[in-house]
């Protein structure tokens, strides 16, 4: 069974981080039956800086997507993320 976490985030790189510290570990164990994909509503340095981390963190970069767009909040994003992934 594949289980993949979505997530979006708007002005709260830090909470992303700490998430992060959680999630990557868990995807790295179980080595492709968990996925996280991540939708930002704001572009800025906070979150590269933490995109830049989880990275040099994973063992497979494939199993963590992020993509970025302008805020049109939580639950319309995340039907975008659904739609993009069908």
């Amino acid at each position: 069974m594949n289980v993949t976490i979505l997530t979006t985030s708007y002005k709260r790189p830090k909470l992303l981080k700490r998430l992060g510290d959680v999630i990557v570990p868990l995807v790295n164990k179980l080595n492709g039956n968990l996925k996280w994909k991540i939708i930002i509503d704001e572009i800025n340095d906070d979150y590269e800086l933490v995109f830049k981390e989880i990275k040099q963190k994973l063992n497979n970069h494939s199993l963590i997507t992020w993509s970025y767009q302008t805020n049109i909040g939580k639950f319309k994003s995340l039907i975008k993320l659904l739609n993009e992934s069908m």
